[in-house]
């Protein structure tokens, strides 16, 4: 087994800075070091438990869920317009494209299930409740890795209707209605009678030809 790699993806996604040394995988088989593991992690999530705001600590789990979701639903989505563009090259290899769009989107799928997984297990220790939530975003969970929340400016309360202010109007509305261009009156004419537009032809013989 190449615990190497094993490792790295447990200390990337974990705060459990193990070793080879300290892990000590050489003296377990898989099931032992599966067990060893999720132990290591149990712990290490019932401490961050006991140092979170218990009132956020769900909200802060649902933020964290449903965050993974959207991000990896929108590459699930982007791979699979690549997938419907490709995937009529296949027939070119007298295979069905049908079937062959079939069998990669589930493949597609299981990466997308497994890529959510992945990525709400590594935000679950990069998040915390322990700043203060009052914040006009609705109480979203803080960061850990060294970003805070930015702050609503102004202008977005008065859009949102968070502010007691009514959004000023832009600076050049009036300079804008002012300029636009205004509509000739209609003048009707007879078809006989002299053409309104000063070309001293008849009504019908000039712009009435346009109204006909």
């Amino acid at each position: 087994p190449d615990y190497v790699e094993m490792l790295n993806w447990v200390n990337r996604t974990f705060p459990l800075h193990l070793t080879l040394e300290t892990a000590e995988f050489e003296t377990r088989d898989l099931d032992g070091n599966t067990n060893f593991l999720l132990g290591l992690v149990k712990e290490a999530y019932q401490r961050k438990v006991d140092a979170e705001d218990p009132a956020f600590l769900d909200q802060l789990e649902r933020h964290i869920i449903l965050q993974a979701i959207d991000k990896k639903w929108q590459e699930h989505l982007y791979a699979m317009d690549s997938l419907r563009e490709g995937v009529q090259l296949r027939a070119q290899g007298q295979k069905d494209p049908l079937v062959e769009y079939k069998n990669e989107a589930y493949k597609l799928f299981v990466t997308l299930m497994d890529s959510i997984d992945d990525a709400a297990l590594a935000n679950l220790f990069r998040f915390t409740t322990v700043a203060p939530m009052e914040s006009v975003l609705g109480n979203q969970p803080q960061q850990t890795s060294g970003g805070t929340e930015s702050n609503v400016t102004q202008d977005n309360m008065a859009v949102s209707g968070s502010s007691n202010h009514a959004p000023a109007a832009a600076p050049n509305e009036n300079k804008l209605k002012l300029n636009l261009p205004k509509r000739r009156p209609q003048v009707k004419a007879g078809r006989n009678e002299p053409c309104p537009c000063g070309s001293e032809k008849k009504f019908k013989q000039c712009c009435g030809r346009m109204a006909d």
